[in-house]
C-alpha cells in the first residue's frame, strides 16, 4: 500500500449521500490524472485527458460501509472518435484486495484546513474579500459623487442671443475668455447636485477600511 496525494482542483467530483438509515458515506470520488503523454516513436507530447473513478457498489446508489459491498476503480479517457469529437472509453473495473480481502469502503480522505469532511471550507479571509469588494463599490460611487459635485450645471433662462436672434442650437462656451448673452428677461447661472450625502459616505468609507485592518489578522475566520 501507499498513499497517492491529489490536490484540490483534481478532485472533480464526489458523493458522500446519505442511505436509507440516514449515515453518511464516501461512495464516489472522480479524480482527474490528465497528463502530458509522450509518443515512444515519435517523441512528441499530447495532452492526455483521463479520470480515475473510485466507487463503493454501484454508483446510484449509497451504500453504508458494512452493506458488504465492495470497493472498485476504473479509468475513463477521453479519444478522438468521428468528426474529432471526443469519445469517452472506460477500462474494467478492478477490485484492490489487501490480504487476499476486498475493502468495503473507499481508501480516501479528504483534508481541509480544519477537518476531514468532503465539504469544503470557506476560503481564508474570506470576509476581508468582501469587506475590500465593499470598499471598491463604495469608492466608486464617492468618486462619482465627488464628480458630479464639482460638476455644476449651466441653465440659461430666456435662451441665449446671437446677432440679435435667439439661437438655442449654438455651441456654448463657458470658462474664461467665454460671453454668455441672454435675453433681457434672461437668466444664466449653475446648479449642482445637493452634497449633503458625501460626508456620510466618507465615514462608511472610514469604517469599512477600518474594519478591512481588524479583519486582516483572522486568518481562518469567515465570517
Amino acid at each position: 500500500p501507499y498513499i497517492a496525494v491529489y490536490e484540490a482542483l483534481s478532485i472533480r467530483n464526489w458523493d458522500d449521500g446519505e442511505d436509507d438509515l440516514g449515515s453518511l458515506n464516501l461512495n464516489l470520488v472522480v479524480l482527474d490524472e490528465s497528463k502530458e503523454v509522450m509518443d515512444k516513436t515519435s517523441f512528441d507530447w499530447t495532452y492526455k485527458v483521463q479520470y480515475r473513478v473510485l466507487v463503493l457498489g454501484s454508483a446510484n446508489v449509497d451504500e453504508p460501509s458494512d452493506s458488504g459491498y465492495v470497493y472498485g476503480q476504473y479509468m475513463t479517457e477521453l479519444v478522438p472518435g468521428e468528426d474529432d469529437e471526443p469519445e469517452e472509453v472506460s477500462s474494467d473495473v478492478v477490485v484492490p484486495q489487501y490480504k487476499g480481502t476486498p475493502l468495503e469502503q473507499i481508501p480516501f480522505v479528504f483534508c481541509n484546513a480544519m477537518d476531514l469532511v468532503p465539504e469544503p471550507d470557506k476560503p481564508p479571509l474570506l470576509a476581508l474579500a468582501n469587506r475590500c469588494i465593499s470598499i471598491y463599490q463604495g469608492e466608486a460611487d464617492y468618486r462619482q459623487a465627488l464628480f458630479m459635485q464639482s460638476q455644476d450645471t449651466l441653465v440659461v433662462r430666456g435662451g441665449i442671443t446671437n446677432s440679435d436672434a435667439i439661437d438655442d442650437k449654438a455651441p456654448v462656451r463657458v470658462g474664461a475668455g467665454a460671453r454668455i448673452d441672454v435675453s433681457p428677461d434672461g437668466d444664466a447661472k449653475y446648479i449642482g447636485t445637493n452634497s449633503q450625502g458625501l460626508p456620510e459616505q466618507r465615514k462608511a468609507l472610514e469604517a469599512d477600511h477600518k474594519d478591512a485592518q481588524n479583519r486582516s489578522g483572522h486568518l481562518t475566520s469567515a465570517e
